[in-house]
């Protein structure tokens, strides 16, 4: 990628012009259910306004199609297999630069606020501050990692029982509201930046929603009540289209079932879905007025995306770890300061391009490996894209809990390619075949589009895929033998309970109730 003209407005080097950054991070919004992007159904007018001044990047996909190592890939700018955070049981290694450390190199004021799937004692992950700390426990946890070769387990969605939407299951646990302490913390921090610290501020906003483990909130009743009297596109898929479809998604989906979630089941679901993802766009336009109200939104450079996406019922699946469109592919808008319009870029991007785009912008030398490459030239009004496919290559990896081996997908061009370590690949055009129903991997006359993607799949990883599970599996064993130590330690088990209480005392979180509705407080600490 050319490197951007010197007369690009974006690109200001000097700290003492520079305005406030904020990096706003939500969790399993899927590409396909935002407003701005042409769905119809699901209601996002906040994250739609902010669209409208912002270049938005309709191709980007995510480093892993879940939380964990696609939040570490995102703070690293390093891909999942050169980040050293494989798994949703990871600690990201001391010795990983992140975005904190990026910005405060920089001179900003680095915060991190909220959810970012850190596990571990070193909570602040490079960053100066951290308000708000989400409800991952300060210490290190077990691998979520691979299972043995041959097996393979799937949770089963939940869903709320009843027949009707009054019958919704409500929990009350301060966990289900932290999304709301969140976002009023960093009104908090926003409002008051300049009286605290006279740098400027780089904030890095982090939420569950709209994760499914916070859909239980009395809030989001009128939003399901709404959903409910929709006519929404449920997708529905049948056992004879799941017999022609890839051994993977066969023993993902089914995984000893005998049959597949029926189309009410799906509507319910999406039902559901849809109402965290509007309540998560209202909190988030809460806080975007808080910056309208100090007279900062206009001049803010303003970021907005999410870990990965969600599948939506696509080949009768929910949930993520998979690499449909739908689970893998993300929002991701970037509002430069005094952008008053919207821009579209066809451009391939995946969340490791952040880092190294915040790095140009702000004139900070990288003088080590990362994995992504800067945007900055497509925040430039006068680039120009080249007609034809989408530039670019991204990467997505796989090697966590559900899956018996590590899985890795590049898209490239008009293709997707997807390589499992012991099964056969796959091959989809998504300009033709946007729904990814066809593989082409086995089709004579696609080999050598299928050599291409291998081979440039192998150029971006820099090393055998089975060398790269065999490093992650010898990972995942070494931390699970010592989580198994601890779980076996009455001694080191009460000195870390004292631990968390200590940190959760310090932290004094409106939310944190002592550990009596949060379950995961004890779960650590069970064999």
């Amino acid at each position: 990628m050319e490197s951007l003209p010197e007369t690009n407005k974006y690109a200001v080097n000097s700290v003492m012009k520079q305005k406030n950054i904020y990096v706003i991070v939500s969790d399993q919004h899927a590409a396909a259910a935002f407003g701005a992007w042409g769905n119809n159904e699901v209601k996002t007018p906040n994250l739609d306004a902010l669209a409208e001044v912002s270049f938005n990047f309709p191709n980007s996909y995510c480093p892993a199609p879940i939380c964990g190592p696609s939040r570490f890939a995102l703070l690293s700018g390093r891909h999942v297999h050169r980040c050293g955070a494989y798994d949703n049981g990871s600690s990201i290694p001391y010795d990983t630069p992140t975005l904190g450390h990026l910005m405060t190199n920089a001179g900003y004021r680095s915060v991190l606020c909220g959810r970012m799937h850190i596990h571990g004692p070193e909570q602040l992950a490079g960053f100066e501050e951290r308000p708000e700390v989400g409800w991952i426990n300060p210490i290190h946890a077990g691998a979520s990692g691979m299972k043995s070769r041959g097996s393979f387990i799937e949770n089963t969605p939940e869903i709320s029982k009843g027949t009707e939407y009054n019958h919704y299951e409500v929990n009350d646990s301060p966990i289900i509201n932290i999304d709301d302490y969140t976002i009023a913390t960093a009104c908090k921090t926003a409002a008051n930046a300049t009286e605290v610290d006279p740098r400027p501020l780089f904030m890095v906003i982090g939420l569950y929603g709209p994760h499914p483990s916070v859909r239980a909130r009395k809030e989001y009743l009128d939003l399901i009540k709404m959903y409910d009297k929709a006519d929404l596109t449920v997708n529905e898929f049948s056992m004879e289209q799941l017999a022609d479809e890839h051994a993977y998604t066969r023993e993902f989906i089914m995984n000893g079932n005998s049959s597949l979630p029926d189309c009410e089941y799906n509507r319910r679901m999406l039902v559901e879905y849809y109402a965290r993802i509007t309540y998560t766009d209202m909190l988030i336009g809460r806080f975007l007025d808080s910056l309208r109200e100090c007279g900062e939104y206009a001049d803010a450079m303003i970021i907005y995306c999410s870990d990965h996406g969600e599948s939506m019922g696509i080949k009768g699946s929910w949930g993520k770890v998979v690499f449909t469109d739908n689970a893998s592919r993300i929002p991701l808008t970037v509002k430069p300061p005094g952008k008053n319009s919207r821009t579209d870029r066809k451009h391939l991007a995946s969340l490791v391009d952040i880092f190294p785009t915040l790095a140009e912008k702000c004139g900070v030398k990288v003088d080590y490996e990362i994995s992504g490459t800067s945007l900055i030239p497509l925040l430039n009004e006068q680039y120009a894209e080249p007609a034809g496919p989408s530039q670019g290559a991204v990467l997505s990896q796989f090697h966590g809990i559900y899956t018996s081996h590590s899985n890795f997908m590049l898209r490239k061009g008009d293709y997707k390619y997807c390589r499992y370590n012991t099964l056969t690949p796959e091959l989809f055009n998504m300009v033709e075949d946007p729904l990814e129903s066809q593989n082409l991997a086995d089709e004579a006359e696609h080999a050598a589009t299928v050599a291409d993607m291998d081979k440039s799949l192998l150029n971006i990883l820099g090393e055998a895929p089975e060398a790269i599970e065999t490093r992650i599996r010898d990972n995942q064993a070494r931390r699970n033998f010592i989580a198994e130590s601890v779980g076996n330690s009455p001694i080191v088990t009460a000195r870390l309970k004292e631990r968390i209480k200590a940190f959760r005392n310090e932290q004094n979180s409106a939310w944190w109730d002592g550990g009596t509705h949060i379950s995961q407080y004890e779960k650590q600490f069970k064999k």
